[in-house]
C-alpha cells in the first residue's frame, strides 16, 4: 500500500519545479557568502569527525565492514610460512580408512601411530586440533596408547576449551591450576578461591602442553581477531596457539597483546596440506608421501576437514575457512609477529580532519588550488597503498 502511494506521489509531483527557486537562492547565498559558507562546511564536518572519535574510542572497536574490504581487496599480502604443514583429516581420509576403522572418531591409536610418525622427524610443534575431554569407551586401550605416546614428547598442544564465564561459579576447577595460569594485579584472594568453567583435555597428566582453544568471534559472527591470552577470574591464561608458538620458537614470547588482528594470507597461496590417510599408510610402510627429514622442525598442525565434521568459520578474508587453516595462520603470525598493528583510531581521525581542511583551502584560496589538489592527491594515494599494499 505504501509503495503504491509513494510510486502514485512521484509520478504527480514535479520535484524539479518544486526545487528550483530553492536551489537557486542556495547558489546565490553560496557565492555571496563564499568564504563563511565553507568554512562553515568545514567546521560540521571536523564536530562529525570529532563526535565520531569520541564514539570510536569509548567502543575501542574497529569499522568492520572496511577491515574486511581492505584485505579482501588489498594488492598483496604474506606469504604462508613453509614451516607449517597441516595434517588433514579430509574426504579422502574418511573414504579411505572408515571402511577398515568405522565412522569417525577413529581409535585413538591411529593418532598415536601418526603422531610417533611424524615426531621420528623432529617437528617444533604438534598442534593436536581436537578436544580429546572424554575416554573411548568402546576401546580404553587405544586411550592407553596415546597417552603413553603424548607422555613420550614434550613438543605436543592438547587444547583445552574455555566455557562461558557466566559458569564459573559452578565449576570445581581452580583458575591457578589451569596450565600457564599468570595472576593478574592485586588478584591474590582471587587467585585463591576462584573458579573457571571449562573442558580440560583427557591428557592433562602428560608431558605435552595446553592453553584455550576457543576462536575470537566478533559480534556479527565473524574472525578477525585472535586470543593470545584469555581472562579468567584472578588473571589470565594462554591460548593453545600462542602456546604452540611459544613451544615451535623454543623461547618464550613477551610483549604481545591479548588479541590480535590476524594478517590472513588469502593472496599468496595456502598452508600445504597432507591428507592423513596418505601419512598413516606410510608410517605402516606404504608409499612415501613425505620425507622424514622433510618434517624437521615444522610446526604440525593436525585436525579435522572433512565435509560434516569440520569446524568452518567465516573470517575477514573468506565466507568459510576450516579452522586448521585459521589456527595455522595464527600460529604463523605470533611465531614472525607478522600480525596486522592497526593505526589508533586517533590517527585516522586526524588525518580525516587534515583532509577536510585541505579541501576547505581549496576552495577558499583559488590560486592555490593546484598545490593544494596535488597534495591532497598525494595522501589519499599514500593511504590507498598502505591500506591495500601490505
Amino acid at each position: 500500500m505504501f509503495n503504491a502511494l509513494l510510486e502514485l506521489f512521484l509520478k504527480y509531483v514535479d520535484f524539479e519545479k518544486l526545487l528550483k527557486p530553492y536551489i537557486h537562492k542556495f547558489g546565490k547565498y553560496i557565492r555571496l557568502y563564499r568564504p563563511s559558507f565553507y568554512v562553515a562546511l568545514a567546521v560540521g564536518f571536523l564536530a562529525y569527525i570529532a563526535i565520531t572519535a569520541i564514539l570510536s574510542l569509548s567502543s575501542g572497536d574497529i569499522k568492520k565492514s572496511t577491515f574486511d574490504f581492505a584485505i579482501q581487496n588489498r594488492i598483496s599480502g604474506p606469504a604462508p610460512s613453509s614451516e607449517i604443514l597441516i595434517v588433514d583429516i579430509d574426504e579422502k581420509s574418511i573414504a579411505e580408512l572408515s571402511p577398515k576403522f568405522g565412522r569417525w572418531p577413529w581409535p585413538r591409536e591411529m593418532l598415536a601411530e601418526v603422531i610417533s610418525g611424524i615426531e621420528d622427524g623432529k617437528p617444533s610443534a604438534i598442534y593436536l586440533n581436537m578436544l580429546l575431554s572424554e575416554g573411548d569407551v568402546g576401546n580404553k586401550n587405544s586411550d592407553n596408547t596415546l597417552e603413553i605416546v603424548l607422555g613420550q614428547y614434550e613438543n605436543v598442544i592438547t587444547p583445552w576449551l574455555r566455557l562461558n564465564p557466566k559458569n564459573d561459579g559452578e565449576s570445581k576447577f581452580l583458575a591457578k591450576d589451569i596450565p600457564g595460569f599468570e595472576a593478574g594485579e592485586s588478584s591474590e584472594q582471587i587467585e585463591k578461591v576462584a573458579t573457571v568453567a571449562l573442558i580440560a583435555s583427557l591428557f592433562s597428566d602428560s608431558k605435552n602442553h595446553h592453553g584455550f582453544a576457543n576462536l575470537k568471534e566478533d559480534g556479527d559472527g565473524i574472525i578477525r581477531r585472535f586470543y593470545t591470552k584469555m581472562q579468567v577470574p584472578g588473571g589470565i591464561v594462554p591460548s593453545s596457539s600462542f602456546v604452540a608458538s611459544q613451544v615451535a620458537a623454543s623461547t618464550q614470547i613477551l610483549g604481545e597483546p591479548n588479541e590480535i588482528f590476524l594478517n590472513w594470507r588469502n593472496k599468496k597461496g595456502a598452508y600445504k596440506r597432507i591428507s592423513f590417510s596418505d601419512l598413516y599408510k606410510q608410517f605402516q610402510g606404504g608409499a612415501e608421501v613425505i620425507p622424514s627429514a622433510e618434517l624437521a622442525n615444522k610446526i604440525i598442525v593436525l585436525g579435522v576437514s572433512a565435509p560434516g565434521l569440520a569446524n568452518l568459520k567465516p573470517t575477514a578474508s573468506s565466507s568459510l575457512i576450516d579452522d586448521n587453516e585459521i589456527i595455522a595462520n595464527a600460529i604463523d603470525d605470533m611465531v614472525n609477529r607478522t600480525y596486522l598493528k592497526l593505526t589508533p583510531i586517533w590517527f585516522d581521525k586526524l588525518i580525516s580532519a587534515f583532509l577536510i581542511i585541505l579541501f576547505c583551502l581549496t576552495f577558499l584560496y583559488g590560486s592555490f588550488f593546484l598545490k593544494i589538489n596535488t597534495l591532497v592527491g598525494f595522501v589519499q594515494s599514500a593511504l590507498a597503498v598502505i591500506t591495500l599494499g601490505f
